[in-house]
């Protein structure tokens, strides 16, 4: 006995198909959203734009290899001279929405162990709860090493995410440098 067409199951197969989008957010200028990195200056200039102050910790960099030829400097000091309020860490935030997957933090590295103290003692936040450290002892040695992902996490859920980069620890026993360059979220 044959059965009538109307009666045969009936199969859609659907796709999907999705793009994953890579956003970089320099560390100077705001995305086309308007987002961009938040820098917390207290105390007073411990944040500055590389390349266009006399406060920079580190000397010129080669603005071909940065990202959109900017940077931002800042030096944590556990005691001493080195700025306004030793022992104070010092942060850089940025917040994003929707499908991301994935965040990366590219800083320069500074070689030298003085001027500029190239040690390198940061903290990564994600929502608040530490997701990741990067510490190195600066190698020693002339020049600098660019576009170093300082952090990468590829294990977010989608949805609304605040990011905050520490430099520098509370009773920290070294000078930590952060020359940070990009940001790039998936």
């Amino acid at each position: 006995m044959l059965l009538p067409r109307s009666c045969l199951p009936l199969f859609f197969i659907s796709t999907t198909l999705a793009v994953l989008i890579n956003r970089t957010i320099d560390d100077a200028i705001p995305d086309s959203s308007g987002n961009g990195v938040k820098y917390t200056n207290v105390p007073g200039h411990a944040w500055n734009v590389g390349g266009q102050c006399d406060a920079c910790t580190a000397g010129e960099l080669d603005t071909t290899q940065v990202y959109d030829k900017t940077w931002h400097d800042t030096t944590f000091y556990p005691t001493g001279p080195g700025n306004d309020s030793p022992n104070v860490p010092l942060n850089a935030s940025f917040s994003f929405n929707g499908m991301c997957t994935a965040i990366y933090v590219f800083c320069v590295l500074a070689k030298a162990k003085e001027h500029p103290f190239g040690n390198s003692d940061m903290s990564f936040y994600i929502d608040g709860e530490l997701s990741g450290t990067f510490v190195k002892e600066a190698p020693g040695g002339q020049g600098y090493e660019y576009n170093v992902p300082v952090y990468v996490n590829t294990s977010l859920s989608p949805g609304k995410h605040d990011f905050l980069l520490q430099n520098g620890h509370v009773n920290g026993t070294a000078p930590s440098l952060v020359l940070l360059d990009s940001i790039v979220y998936s």
